[in-house]
């Protein structure tokens, strides 16, 4: 699957939902947890200067749900929520 790293190291720790988390390989970064799976999607220092990558996550706007996030914006949201 595109956009993740298939490697035992990285089966080891497996955080919650989808988030920054530091990396398993170098704690002194942060990787993308795509709530499935360590994406290849570094911050390196732990400076967090970009957007998660598109995909399913965890809805902000209702609780128990999933929204489609674009990599720049969440689908779907319109004025009223």
């Amino acid at each position: 699957m595109r956009g993740r790293l298939d490697s035992t190291a990285y089966r080891t720790h497996t955080p919650g939902p989808a988030a920054w988390y530091a990396d398993p390989r170098n704690p002194d970064d942060a990787r993308w947890w795509d709530g499935l799976a360590w994406t290849d999607a570094v911050a390196a220092g732990r400076v967090i200067t970009m957007l998660p990558p598109a995909g399913m996550y965890p809805d902000p706007h209702r609780p128990g749900g999933e929204r489609w996030w674009t990599g720049s914006a969440w689908a779907g949201l319109d004025d009223t929520e």
